[in-house]
């Protein structure tokens, strides 16, 4: 038994994007922001899962390459802006142990995914071709997710799932990656939100609070500094760990209930487009180390704490 990863980085790293529209330049505002204006985003994302179970080494990866296209759809005269964020395309792989388990590919029609075996890559692959509208005001607050029941109904929908109990986990799934609050939480604790209203002089550096994933929100303090400046790209490092060890709420994966305890770290850089404010490109490291504490399950495995590594390295690209 090995936890299934979230995939949550996929919609972390899409909000990233939200820049665009809450400002990273030193206007902080939507007010230059017009009906049309879009950008795409390409990103790619690596993730990594070590745990020694009953003193066996097991290793999971996933690799997550997806397009996504961002556009402004309405503006109104207090400067909110509406954003349609949609799923172009994607391919994801998983790996257990080295052996693929589970693959899927929107361009070459690859698809060997068991909902069993990979339930948020089966949704991820429903969700492709999927749009949702978020709105924010002029300084990036998110004020709504649009029309998000009907997202998570049309994903359900198109995997014409019949089995009650796979229904009821890809239910589950489909919630917590693209359910209202999902969506609002993640898209308000995007990275970038946090370099706005900065002049961008080489040598600045200031703290933020960020949160990592992990099934509870696992606050640390973000480090950022200006490394240099070009004429048209202003270059930010990140880093930031948990002050104290954190502890998840209690989470449950195939009948399996479990806590996380451990600490979590970040670090990366931005390169941040200095007249749009929009990101270029970014390259960032989150890490999780600890223990996985099984509250209740298999005999063999109740009581037991399994050490536990995460790693999720994410590159963004972005196009106007």
């Amino acid at each position: 038994m090995t936890l299934r990863q979230k995939g949550t980085a996929v919609i972390i790293t899409l909000m990233l994007t939200a820049g665009m529209f809450s400002g990273c330049s030193q206007a902080n505002s939507t007010s230059n922001a017009n009906s049309g204006q879009g950008i795409k985003v390409e990103a790619t994302i690596y993730e990594k899962l070590n745990q020694t179970i009953l003193g066996k080494q097991v290793e999971t990866n996933k690799l997550i390459k997806t397009l996504y296209e961002c556009s402004i759809v309405n503006k109104d005269k207090n400067s909110n802006v509406e954003v349609k964020i949609t799923i172009k395309e994607s391919y994801v792989k998983e790996e257990k142990d080295k052996k693929v388990t589970a693959e899927y590919d929107s361009i070459n029609g690859l698809n060997v995914t068991d909902p069993l075996v990979a339930p948020t890559i089966t949704v991820y692959s429903a969700a492709t071709g999927e749009s949702f509208n978020a709105v924010l005001d002029e300084k990036g607050n998110v004020k709504e997710i649009k029309d998000s029941a009907e997202l998570e109904q049309r994903i359900m929908d198109k995997l014409k799932i019949n089995d009650e109990k796979i229904k009821t986990k890809i239910q589950s799934v489909i919630k917590s990656e693209f359910g209202e609050g999902a969506l609002k939480d993640k898209l308000q604790n995007l990275i970038i939100k946090q370099v706005a209203d900065k002049k961008f002089s080489v040598g600045d550096n200031w703290t933020n609070k960020g949160k990592m994933d992990i099934g509870t929100d696992a606050i640390f303090n973000l480090n950022y500094k200006v490394s240099k400046n070009s004429d048209n790209i202003c270059y930010i490092d990140i880093s930031g760990d948990t002050s104290t060890d954190v502890k998840s709420d209690i989470l449950e994966d195939d009948d399996v209930k479990f806590i996380y305890s451990g600490s979590c770290e970040e670090s990366g850089d931005l390169e941040i487009d200095k007249e749009s404010g929009i990101l270029s490109k970014s390259n960032i490291l989150s890490k999780f180390s600890g223990k996985m504490e099984i509250k209740d399950g298999p005999k063999e495995l109740k009581g037991k704490k399994i050490p536990t590594t995460i790693e999720v390295q994410v590159y963004i690209n972005v196009k106007e």
